[in-house]
C-alpha cells in the first residue's frame, strides 16, 4: 500500500523555498485540497497532497485516514491510538515524509 499524492510547483518556476504537505479531512480527497491550494497565495513553494490510503465508506471519491467503528457516538471511550487503521495511515505517511 503505498499514498497517491498531486504535486503543485513553484508558479515561479523556481526551485521550491520548501515543501508543504496539506491533508485533507475525512471523506475528502487530495483533489479537493488541491482546488484550494491557489487561495494559499505561496507561489514559491512546492505543495503536496497525498490521499488518505483507505476509501471512505459514504462516497465513491472520498477517502478517509482512519475509519468510525460500528455503533460508534462521539460520548464513547474508544481509543482511536491503537485503531488498526489509523496506525496504518501514520505508518504510510511517517514513511512517506
Amino acid at each position: 500500500m503505498s499514498l497517491q499524492t498531486i504535486t503543485v510547483s513553484p508558479a515561479t518556476g523556481q526551485p521550491p523555498k520548501g515543501v508543504i504537505v496539506l491533508l485533507h479531512g475525512w471523506g475528502a480527497n487530495a483533489q479537493d485540497v488541491a482546488a484550494l491550494s491557489h487561495y494559499l497565495e505561496l507561489p514559491d513553494w512546492q505543495l503536496i497532497m497525498p490521499n488518505a490510503p483507505f476509501a471512505h465508506p459514504y462516497g465513491a471519491a472520498g477517502r478517509m485516514w482512519y475509519g468510525f467503528p460500528d455503533q460508534y457516538n462521539f460520548q464513547s471511550n474508544h481509543d482511536f491510538e491503537r485503531q488498526e487503521d489509523l496506525l496504518t495511515s501514520r505508518t504510510l505517511l511517517t514513511n512517506w515524509i
